[in-house]
């Protein structure tokens, strides 16, 4: 069902952006095509914005200013390649020659403002999809030293990374290595923990006090 829910915002969200694009002209066909080009940059900003740390506000502001930077240049140079392809099928018909690509389209603020209302839109789903459908407690497993570990999620105190190992430190003073991205591991806990540094995730219920960098 939450997957259901899910794919079903995207449709409904590119369907509504190519009402946009058919009044710049284009078809139904083309403006559904044309829509599609901008999930690329709204999936990006989906999976990348958990994965910048906001402890260190300059080093967030510039992760952020880059990510865009990226994925606008991304956007443009997908827009005008989809404008081509249009351009070359509607080549074969005399009456129905294409004007030029209007320059909205390639309008970085235009293109930011589509992707983070594309954003935002999943994310208040998110949120909704989980107050709906709370997920249940269910316990986790990972690797080892050549082990299988099952874990409860709350006896995990903190998961911390260093290089390309991560260490998940538990109750009873214990220790497990592990070869899983941290990354990933702050989707598997879920909103139980929180990232508080690009290598450190922790158990909110674990937290006793904070103080400074600490």
């Amino acid at each position: 069902m939450k997957q259901l829910i899910i794919i079903s915002y995207w449709i409904i969200a590119i369907l509504l952006l190519s009402t946009i694009m058919m009044s710049l002209d284009y078809s139904f066909s083309e403006s559904l095509f044309l829509s599609t080009i901008f999930l690329p940059g709204a999936l990006t900003v989906k999976y990348l914005l958990p994965r910048i740390s906001f402890s260190n506000r300059r080093e967030a502001i510039k992760s952020i200013i880059t990510a865009t930077f990226g994925i606008v240049i991304a956007e443009i140079s997908l827009l005008l390649f989809a404008y081509s392809i249009i351009c070359e099928i509607r080549s074969g018909y005399d009456h129905y020659i294409l004007s030029e690509l209007p320059v909205i389209l390639i309008n970085p603020i235009f293109i930011v403002v589509i992707i983070v209302a594309l954003s935002v839109g999943n994310y208040y789903i998110g949120i909704w999809i989980k107050k709906r459908f709370p997920s249940k407690k269910c316990s986790i497993s990972f690797s080892s030293e050549r082990k299988i570990i099952t874990l409860q999620p709350e006896e995990i105190l903190y998961v911390e990374s260093n290089d390309s190992v991560t260490l998940v430190v538990a109750t009873s003073d214990r220790k497990f290595r592990n070869k899983t991205p941290i990354s990933q591991w702050a989707e598997r806990l879920g909103d139980s923990f929180i990232r508080i540094h690009r290598s450190y995730i922790v158990n909110r219920k674990a937290i006793t006090d904070i103080k400074g960098y600490t």
